[in-house]
């Protein structure tokens, strides 16, 4: 078993403060982006005010394959503690009622040695917990969720949290969501319906033939205006990539095929992406994100991987791991050599903060990207 494939997602904005656990059980869907189902939650806090820095995600592992999970964990927890500069963890267990029953109060112990033992299946998040222990992490709770109840493994008091869980009351579920409501955050019902949200549809679908006709015109213009030239004429090559950048963060309903025609050519592919991490502020680029998204199920096979991937920047870019993750497997499954693709994807599933990525972006200029630098 190699590493577990993760969704890192960074820190909320300042404006959601999270008070204990309940409030970070209600959180978890929007930090996500879908409400998790039979996976394991690791919420990574930095100092003694608890700053979310990071959620991680990781599916549950079958019995069998428990104690390499572990190995896995370690490894996993060690890359994002020193990435990340955190030293606090919350675990949050995501099960079914019958495994949030059996789960064990504090003096339950399991097996987290590195010699490949299987971890008995009650509390994996035990397991985990001893490993983050080590690594110099403190674990600040373990937590189990089942449907809408949830409680503390750390917790011995029946009254605080009864061995059935807790139910979290609608107006906590309503005041933690709110923050993330107003900037337009509404999670998916589960993994699946995200996934769904970036499938192609079919080439024949009337929608799709007639944006790729538009796409076709638009890469013929290229061809005609540029010609096969990379390099030169540089500066009337910035201003298409400025009038590209324009039509995607644009508020009018006008096509964006120009800007997916341009991804054809990396080097303008790069300064494009270039020009919307660094050149626009966060409100456009949240615009250009899902003008970029909502076309994507449309995007023809030549231009999937590419499309996908500039949509997968900026999503990660935003701290939306989610679906920085489903734009990518649909890249890579459309072009397993799609050299950002592999890049980003690599750096989402070893937690790598974005900002390392948005700070290398920001070390070139568009000039330099549409030179080759």
């Amino acid at each position: 078993m190699t590493n577990p494939t993760v969704d890192a997602i960074t820190a909320p904005p300042a404006s959601v403060h999270l008070n204990g656990p309940a409030d970070l059980v209600a959180a978890v869907p929007y930090l996500l982006g879908f409400s998790p189902q039979n996976c394991l939650v690791a919420a990574f806090l930095r100092g003694v005010d608890g700053e979310l820095v990071l959620t991680a995600r990781v599916d549950h592992p079958a019995v069998e394959d428990h104690g390499t999970f572990i190995d896995a964990w370690r490894r996993m927890c060690a890359d994002i503690t020193t990435a990340n500069d955190v030293d606090r963890l919350v675990l949050v267990d995501f099960c079914t009622s019958g495994q949030l029953l059996a789960c064990g109060r504090p003096e339950s112990t399991v097996d987290a040695s590195d010699d490949g033992e299987t971890v008995p299946d009650v509390c994996l998040t035990r397991a985990m917990a001893s490993v983050a222990a080590d690594l110099g992490v403190y674990v600040c709770d373990e937590i189990v969720v089942a449907g809408d109840r949830w409680r503390s493994v750390l917790c011995g008091d029946s009254v605080c949290c009864p061995i059935d869980g807790a139910v979290i009351e609608p107006d906590r579920g309503a005041r933690v969501a709110a923050p993330f409501v107003y900037q337009g955050v509404a999670p998916a019902e589960d993994r699946a319906v995200l996934a769904a949200r970036v499938q192609p549809r079919p080439a024949d679908d009337p929608q799709s033939v007639a944006f790729n006709g538009e796409v076709a015109a638009a890469t013929a213009a290229l061809q005609q205006q540029f010609g096969a030239a990379r390099t030169s004429d540089v500066e009337a090559q910035r201003a298409e990539v400025t009038r590209c950048a324009t039509l995607l963060i644009g508020e009018d309903a006008v096509s964006i095929a120009p800007a997916i025609a341009l991804l054809a050519d990396v080097r303008r592919r790069d300064a494009l992406m270039r020009t919307l991490v660094h050149e626009v502020d966060p409100g456009e680029r949240r615009r250009a994100e899902d003008r970029i998204v909502a076309v994507l199920p449309l995007v023809g096979a030549d231009l999937r991987a590419a499309t996908a991937t500039l949509a997968a920047g900026l999503a990660w870019q935003r701290g939306d791991g989610a679906l920085a993750h489903e734009c990518l497997t649909l890249a890579l499954a459309q072009d397993p050599g799609y050299s950002l693709a592999r890049l980003l994807q690599r750096a989402i599933t070893r937690a790598v903060p974005p900002q390392v990525w948005v700070d290398a972006v920001a070390a070139t200029t568009v000039d330099s990207c549409l030179r080759g630098a």
